[in-house]
């Protein structure tokens, strides 16, 4: 009986512990994701001016600079877009993880109260 008991006091834990579900999930980092987007369209923009300059153009030391950093800086943005698109697969796992425990401690529940 102790045991059946333990056992319905945990379902009652795991479901009203306030675990994440998968569209708060997405509410919470849709701005990331709109912002990483705009940040790939900037980059993208960059990468084809840099690309329509012809290659027999000379550059001036402060061009050359210039392209220098913004090689760098969209370097830096592409890698910064891959975190945040790898933290987002993580966040939607462990969404999609909770979400899975909550329904098995409502399934346990139910069969404790049925009992």
């Amino acid at each position: 009986m102790k045991k059946f008991l333990f056992m319905g006091m945990l379902a009652l834990l795991l479901t009203a512990s306030g675990c994440a579900t998968k569209n708060f999930v997405l509410e919470q980092t849709d701005p990331l994701n709109r912002r990483l987007n705009d940040l790939e369209n900037r980059m993208s923009a960059m990468e084809n001016r840099v690309n329509r300059m012809p290659a027999t153009l000379p550059l001036s030391p402060d061009d050359r600079e210039l392209l220098q950093k913004t090689e760098a800086a969209a370097q830096k943005a592409s890698s910064s877009a891959d975190m945040a698109a790898e933290s987002a697969r993580k966040a939607e796992d462990s969404a999609n993880a909770a979400q899975t425990a909550a329904k098995k401690g409502e399934k346990l529940l139910e069969l404790e109260q049925k009992k």
